[in-house]
């Protein structure tokens, strides 16, 4: 049997569960996002540091080898070599050359003078640059850089190792310079710089020999020193030293400084593992929060559920109360005692059409029980009448002999009392049927008005010895009174409205059996003069065993269940009975039979 209180508690918490359930997830979920949206962000901070430190990692590297660069660019010396040029040559050009200059007068070659610039630098010669042809002649001159070696051995500023260096010249002829830590390992050419530019510098990576990298900057710079050194006035040139022109700019030199990228390698392995060690602490603290969160729900959970299942016992009983004041009420309810003793007031709305329904079905079984002691008194009071009339007529037999006359005179009594008790069983019996649905209902076409005359036919000497007068009205057509039904309960309807009729009718009076169709309806109308029957207990008369007089039955032909029977047979036929009666003025019962009834109604019950 299942609980009323499980069931609502059940309900309950499964629904509390689903809707907790929901919640759990949506925060959870809500959560999780923002825990991965937290984790993205902060990885992108560290990615972001990672670069930066990393940039910053190489940008030292490459200050570090600038600044190394520029100290040597400092220290370079450049020599100009006039021993290399074909002076002979040049004396002769000069002595040509010699009235357009500006020392035409001396006897000496002017051109020697000339070639001593009075200044430094790109544009040092003063407020009297020398002729187009002698600067021609000292930027001719083979240059060389001169760098001591002390000087190469500068500290060491933040290197592991030693760097590598190599200088060079944008002129072609003018050897390099490299540091002892090349060996006989070289940088690439310098490329090319733009004219324009006094100073520039170029940090990159290359390969010094196949899977070396270093990192190399390259940078622009003019020389800090210049000198030159004259030959001797008639010494010839060194043959294969005077090569092809040169271009119209100004000597520079470039400076390559080149450093091992293991240690920068090592920082940045070092900064990498930082950063991968960042991740995973911010992966785990992120899984931990979210884990962390998982058992804070759930345990949140458990508490709620718990507590909810002791509040909802709790709350399920209180509310439970007035059904457990009710069922205490209905409880005391006995056979003797059918009253409902529950106060109305202190129950609640959902529980009065209850009590009403309770209220009405106790009525209705003490009227049941009621009836059901009157039917037991009725079936005892008309089964002891003959009984006792077949008793008595038997002792009379027995006392004294009798003719054969008499013994057939009170054998005959004894019949009649005998037939009296078969009628009050056979419609018990049939009752019974009734009420178990075992009836047997056998339809067939009838002609109404035709049973109708037949009925009349057979009460017509009852009444007529009653002093009654009885007479049949056809308001119908021949063979619009015909419908599928059962003959025989028919026959049985009409014959017992109109014994009714004659047993509660006056002397001298009237009987009219009618037979109508009215609205697709067969109409069969019993009306007599009789004593009528009162206003009170007309919702009555077709309960069983009831009479609406009790001194009629004594007469032995009324045991109170011919209404009874009467209603039972037109509700299985789908019809309808009703009754009008005034007290004193007689009856009226009109039975409606439909005329096409639906074949649900032609089953056997």
């Amino acid at each position: 049997m299942r609980s009323i209180r499980l069931s609502l508690v059940g309900y309950f918490l499964g629904l509390l569960a689903l809707a907790m359930s929901g919640a759990w997830l949506l925060v959870y979920q809500s959560a999780s996002v923002t825990l991965a949206d937290k984790e993205r962000v902060t990885l992108q901070l560290i990615e972001a540091r990672y670069e930066a430190r990393r940039a910053t990692e190489s940008k030292q590297l490459d200050d570090r080898l600038l600044e190394r660069a520029l100290a040597l660019a400092g220290r370079v010396q450049v020599e100009t070599d006039w021993t290399s040029l074909q002076y002979r040559t040049l004396h002769c050009l000069g002595a040509i050359t010699t009235p357009t200059g500006p020392m035409a007068h001396l006897v000496a070659a002017p051109w020697l003078l000339q070639t001593q610039p009075r200044g430094n630098g790109r544009e040092g010669f003063g407020l009297h640059p020398p002729a187009l042809f002698a600067w021609e002649i000292w930027r001719l001159g083979l240059n060389s850089v001169k760098l001591n070696d002390s000087e190469l051995l500068l500290p060491q500023g933040g290197f592991d190792r030693e760097p590598y260096y190599q200088i060079d010249s944008n002129d072609p002829w003018t050897r390099p310079l490299r540091s002892v830590s090349l060996g006989d390992r070289s940088f690439p050419a310098p490329g090319d710089f733009a004219a324009d530019q006094a100073l520039h510098w170029e940090p990159d990576t290359i390969e010094l020999t196949p899977g070396h990298e270093v990192r190399r900057v390259r940078v622009k710079a003019s020389p800090r020193r210049l000198f030159t050194r004259l030959p001797p006035r008639f010494s010839p040139p060194r043959p294969g030293l005077s090569g092809p022109p040169r271009p119209r700019e100004s000597f520079f030199i470039v400076l390559q400084v080149a450093a091992d990228l293991s240690g920068l390698n090592t920082r940045l392995d070092e900064l990498m593992a930082e950063r991968d060690e960042e991740y995973a602490t911010v992966r785990a603290e992120t899984k931990s929060s979210l884990s962390r969160l998982w058992n804070r729900l759930t345990a949140i959970a458990i508490v709620t559920l718990t507590a909810t299942v002791a509040g909802t016992f709790w709350m399920v009983w209180l509310g439970l109360l007035p059904l457990r004041r009710l069922s205490d009420a209905v409880s005391q309810v006995s056979a003797r005692d059918f009253q409902l003793a529950v106060d109305r007031s202190n129950l609640p709305s959902e529980l009065t059409p209850v009590v009403d329904k309770l209220v009405g079905t106790l009525a209705a079984l003490k009227h049941a029980f009621t009836r059901e002691k009157q039917a037991t008194a009725d079936i005892s009071h008309e089964l002891r009448t003959p009984l006792a009339s077949i008793l008595m007529t038997a002792d009379l037999a027995l006392r004294k002999d009798r003719s054969p006359a008499e013994y057939r005179e009170m054998i005959q009594d004894c019949q009649a009392s005998a037939k009296q008790i078969n009628q009050t069983i056979e419609r018990l019996l049939t009752l019974a049927r009734l009420d178990s649905g075992v009836a047997l209902y056998r339809p067939q076409p009838v002609d109404v008005a035709e049973l109708a005359e037949q009925c009349a036919a057979v009460v017509r000497p009852l009444a007529e010895a009653s002093g009654l007068g009885l007479t049949v009205t056809h308001r119908v057509s021949p063979g619009e009174a015909r419908l599928n039904t059962d003959p025989d309960k028919l026959r049985e309807i009409v014959n017992n409205l109109l014994h009714n009729a004659v047993q509660y009718n006056r002397p001298g009076g009237q009987i009219d059996l009618s037979v109508a169709r009215e609205n697709g309806h067969v109409r069969v109308e019993v009306k007599d003069t009789g004593i009528g029957i009162p206003t009170e207990v007309q919702g009555r008369i077709f309960e069983r065993f009831f009479r609406a007089d009790p001194s009629r039955h004594t007469d032995g032909l009324n045991a109170g269940l011919g209404l009874a029977i009467v209603k039972e047979y037109i509700d299985l036929m789908s019809g309808r009975i009703d009754v009008q009666s005034e007290e004193g003025n007689g009856t009226r019962f009109r039975v409606d039979l439909p005329v096409i009834r639906e074949e649900s109604n032609s089953s056997c019950r």
